[in-house]
């Protein structure tokens, strides 16, 4: 899905309030910088800019999508987001994301990791939409002086989605119409029979 659920990512480290007390200098600085990075990434996302977003991803990031696809490097990210919305017969039309964070960034160093949930709309490329509630894990380091993504994982609940939903109502439909249709064998079924007794009565 959009690679603009990359954005999600980023928001999960920055939109988490500061803390306003018994936060080191130097982290409330690097929320700042995450914030911005934030800010930027939903720019380039807004207008389609890709390489405004991946200017905030590591050059080895790799990021797993909900399709289970594996975006390797920036390349391969940027790869997947032209298979998914550029090359002919394109599945995607558009994405919009909703993020949200579980809780304020884990800093382990120049190490931050957060997650957190997005309630995603999916646009197909025939016009139908899709929304998923999406789960998240995000994680990225400071490399002289500035922030990058290096991992990215998304996930949905196999068991609980609006792709299943819609399945399984289909298959109700097909259930349903497939036992009419028995019933309808059977009644015709005994009507040629009292025909054929009657003629040999």
């Amino acid at each position: 899905m959009k690679i603009c659920f990359i954005v999600v990512l980023v928001c999960t480290f920055f939109i988490s309030p500061f803390s306003s007390a018994a936060e080191p200098g130097d982290r409330k600085i690097d929320r700042e910088q995450l914030l911005e990075v934030f800010r930027e990434t939903n720019a380039g996302l807004n207008s389609q800019d890709i390489d405004s977003i991946m200017n905030h991803f590591d050059q080895d990031a790799v990021v797993s999508f909900m399709t289970t696809v594996v975006g390797e490097g920036k390349e391969g990210i940027v790869a997947y987001y032209n298979k998914l919305f550029h090359e002919e017969n394109a599945p995607l039309k558009d994405y919009q994301s909703t993020p949200s964070l579980d809780g304020p960034a884990i800093f382990h160093g120049d190490t931050v990791t957060a997650h957190g949930r997005t309630d995603d709309i999916y646009t197909l490329s025939d016009g139908s939409r899709y929304q998923f509630d999406t789960r998240w894990v995000a994680t990225a380091v400071k490399k002289e002086g500035r922030w990058y993504v290096v991992s990215l994982n998304f996930s949905v609940d196999p068991f609980d989605n609006i792709v299943l939903k819609e399945v399984g109502d289909k298959i109700k439909v097909v259930g349903i119409l497939s036992f009419l249709a028995g019933v309808v064998l059977v009644l015709l079924g005994l009507l040629i029979a009292r025909k054929l007794i009657s003629k040999s009565s």
